[in-house]
C-alpha cells in the first residue's frame, strides 16, 4: 500500500507544524502500519513528480495547519491551482483548518476544493468555523474533530494536569504578530508571578522578541527535542503564550497551560473544545487565571474522531483514547518477538513522560489516593504541593520543602541533616521519589519522624525496578533502589513507629514496560493492577508516629501490604 501525505514541515519555518505532523504520523502509523508513505511539499506548486506519486497512492492525506483559505489564488496556503488540478485527486483532510476569519470562498476556490478533495470520504477539520467554510463551498462530508494533536488528551490525561500555579513558566510569543503594548505587560506579569521564565522559539524571531520584553528570560533552543526535554524534566512549570501548539505540547506533557488567543485558531478551538484560552487583550482575566485554580477539561468529539479513524476498511482498528498523546510514535512493532529482540535502546529515556503518564506516577497516584484521608492538618510536601493540593482533606496549612530558595518553597532545609526542619510540627509528610536521590535515606527518615506531630503520618514512595534518573544523577546523584525489606529496615531504624505499612506496586509486565519508557495509557489497565511483590516498580510506605489518633482511625492500604509494628 502507498500513501501520499502533504507534509507541512517541508520548506516551513514553524516548529508548530512539526508537532502537528508528529501526531498525523502517529495515527497513520496506527491505521496503516505496513504502508509506504510518500511525503509531498504543500506550499510549492504541485508538479509532475508529486502528481505521479498521488496517482499511484491508495490514499492521499493532508494533515493539520492553516491550509485552506477563501481565495486560493490570492493567498496560497496550498500549492493547488487551476493549472495543476489534474495532478491532485481524492485528498482526505486530517485536522486541517481555515486561514483567518474570511468571507465565503470565491467560486474559483470552491470549484478547486470540490475537485481535489475526496467526494465520499469523511474529512476531519480543526473547528466548526472551518466546517462552515467547506460547507459553503458545497462540501458536506465534513467532521469536526479538532487537530490530531488534541486526540491524545483524554479526560484521564487532562484530570492529571495540575490545577494550581507552578513556580516557573514557559512562554512563547509570536514574532509575526507583535503587539508590544500587550506583550510587554504580559511578560512583566509573568516575571512578577513566576520565579523563573523560560521562552521557546517556535518560529524565527520569537525568542529575540520575548527577551527584548523580558531580559531575564531563559531561552530554550529552537528545537522540538529541547522543548520536550524541558517539559519532561522534574521542574514544575506552566505554559503561558500566544503560540498555540507550544501550549498544546505542554498539555501533552501534563503541564498546566494558558493559551493566549490572537486569531481564529485558538479562539475557535476554545469555543468548540473548551481549550484553555484567554484573549491576549484581556490581561486582567489572564492574571486571575494564572493565580487561581484552573481545571483542564476538554470537550473532544470522540464520536467524530472514531468515525474518521474507522472509515478505512483496510486499516487496523484504532482507538484514539488508547494512543499515546505524543512522543515516540510506536510501541513495540507488531512483528517484534520480545524473546528474540536484540533492541538495546529504550523506547523513551525519560520514563515515558514524552508519551503520557509514567508507570511509576500511575502507581504513586493510586497509593496517595488511598492515603488521602491522612493528608490533613499541617502538611509538609517535598518539592511542591501537587499531591496535597489535589488529594488532601482538611488541610489547614501546606508547607513545601526544598533544598534551595525559590522554587515555591516555604521551608528551605535539608532532610538528611534536619537543618531548618521544624520538630513535632506536622500532621503529615509527603515524600514522593525522594529517598533514592539522598545519600543517607535513613537519616532523612529520622528527620521525618522527628518532624511529625504525635499521631502524624509519613507517606513515602520509592522506586523499585527503575532506570537511573539521568537528570538527578548528573546534578546531585541517584543512589538507591529499594525492596520492601530494605525500606522497612531503614524506616524502623529511623523511629519507633506505632504502625508501619509498606505496599508493593507492579509486576513483571509493568516493570518491562516502565524500563522501556512506555506510558500507562498504552498499557492494559487490569494487568497494571495485578501486583507481584517479586517485581516491585514502586513501594509505598505509610507510617504513624505514636500518640494522637489510634491506628484504627487510619485508612490503611491493601491486604497484601507488608505490615510491621
Amino acid at each position: 500500500m502507498y500513501i501520499s501525505l502533504f507534509d507541512t514541515t517541508i520548506a516551513d519555518n514553524n516548529l508548530g507544524n512539526s508537532i502537528i505532523m508528529e501526531a498525523v504520523d502517529r495515527y497513520l502509523d496506527a491505521l496503516f502500519p505496513e504502508a509506504f508513505r510518500i511525503r509531498l511539499p504543500y506550499l510549492d506548486s504541485i508538479g509532475q513528480v508529486s502528481g505521479g506519486y498521488i496517482r499511484q497512492s491508495d490514499h492521499v492525506f493532508f494533515g493539520g495547519t492553516n491550509a485552506l483559505s477563501s481565495d486560493m489564488s490570492l493567498y496560497r496556503q496550498w500549492g493547488v491551482d487551476t493549472g495543476n488540478l489534474d495532478a491532485v485527486r481524492d485528498v482526505v483532510l486530517m485536522g486541517v483548518g481555515w486561514w483567518q476569519y474570511q468571507p465565503d470562498p470565491t467560486q474559483e476556490t470552491a470549484a478547486i476544493l470540490r475537485r481535489v478533495l475526496h467526494s465520499r470520504a469523511w474529512h476531519a477539520v480543526r473547528d466548526s468555523y472551518t466546517a462552515s467554510k467547506l460547507q459553503s463551498a458545497g462540501i458536506e462530508n465534513v467532521l469536526v474533530t479538532g487537530c490530531p494533536t488534541l486526540w491524545g488528551l483524554t479526560p484521564e490525561r487532562c484530570s492529571a494536569i495540575p490545577r494550581n500555579k507552578a513556580p516557573a513558566v514557559l512562554a512563547a510569543l509570536t514574532d509575526y504578530n507583535r503587539r508590544p503594548d500587550l506583550d510587554k505587560p504580559l511578560m512583566e506579569m509573568l516575571s512578577h508571578h513566576y520565579e523563573r521564565v523560560f521562552v521557546w522559539e517556535q518560529g524565527p524571531g520569537d525568542c529575540d522578541y520575548a527577551r527584548m520584553l523580558c531580559p531575564r528570560a531563559e531561552t530554550v533552543p529552537p528545537r522540538l527535542d529541547a522543548l520536550d526535554a524541558l517539559l519532561a524534566s522534574p521542574l514544575k512549570l506552566d505554559y503561558v503564550g500566544t503560540r498555540l501548539h507550544a501550549g498544546i505540547r505542554a498539555m501533552q506533557f501534563g503541564r498546566r497551560s494558558i493559551i493566549l488567543g490572537i486569531d481564529n485558531r485558538a479562539l475557535e478551538k476554545a469555543q468548540d473544545f473548551n481549550l484553555p484560552v484567554v484573549p491576549r487583550e484581556d490581561l486582567n482575566r489572564l492574571e486571575v487565571t494564572i493565580n487561581g485554580p484552573l481545571e483542564t477539561r476538554l470537550r473532544l468529539p470522540w464520536k467524530a474522531i472514531r468515525t474518521w479513524l474507522g472509515q478505512f476498511p483496510e486499516a487496523r482498528p484504532t482507538d484514539p483514547t488508547r494512543m499515546p498523546p505524543h512522543g515516540c510514535r510506536a510501541c513495540l512493532p507488531s512483528h517484534e518477538n520480545p524473546l528474540r529482540s536484540t533492541r538495546t535502546a529504550p523506547i523513551s529515556r525519560v520514563f515515558g513522560f514524552d508519551r503520557g503518564t509514567p508507570v511509576d506516577r500511575y502507581y504513586i497516584e493510586i497509593f496517595l489516593t488511598g492515603e488521602a484521608r491522612n493528608i490533613r492538618g499541617r502538611v509538609l510536601e517535598v518539592g511542591d504541593a501537587e499531591y496535597t493540593g489535589r488529594l488532601g482533606t482538611g488541610v489547614l496549612r501546606c508547607d513545601v520543602l526544598h533544598a534551595c530558595s525559590g522554587n515555591g518553597a516555604s521551608i528551605v532545609g535539608d532532610l538528611v541533616t534536619g537543618e531548618n526542619i521544624p520538630i513535632g510540627a506536622f500532621d503529615c509528610l509527603v515524600l514522593t521519589q525522594t529517598l533514592n536521590v539522598l545519600a543517607d535515606p535513613g537519616a532523612a527518615l529520622a528527620t521525618a519522624f522527628a518532624a511529625l506531630a504525635p499521631g502524624g503520618t509519613l507517606l513515602v514512595t520509592t522506586p523499585g525496578i527503575s532506570q537511573v534518573s539521568r537528570y538527578d544523577m548528573d546534578r546531585w546523584g541517584d543512589f538507591w533502589r529499594f525492596t520492601e525489606r530494605s525500606l522497612a529496615l531503614i524506616a524502623n531504624r529511623a523511629g519507633a513507629w506505632a504502625h508501619l505499612e509498606i505496599q508493593s506496586f507492579g509486576n513483571v509486565y509493568a516493570a518491562k514496560a516502565f524500563l522501556d519508557g512506555l506510558a500507562a495509557e498504552e498499557l492494559d489497565r487490569q494487568a497494571l493492577l495485578r501486583h507481584d511483590p517479586d517485581y516491585p516498580v514502586l513501594l509505598g510506605l505509610a507510617a504513624v508516629k505514636p500518640g494522637g489518633l489510634s491506628n484504627g482511625d487510619r485508612m490503611v492500604g491493601s491486604d497484601s501490604a507488608l505490615q510491621l509494628r
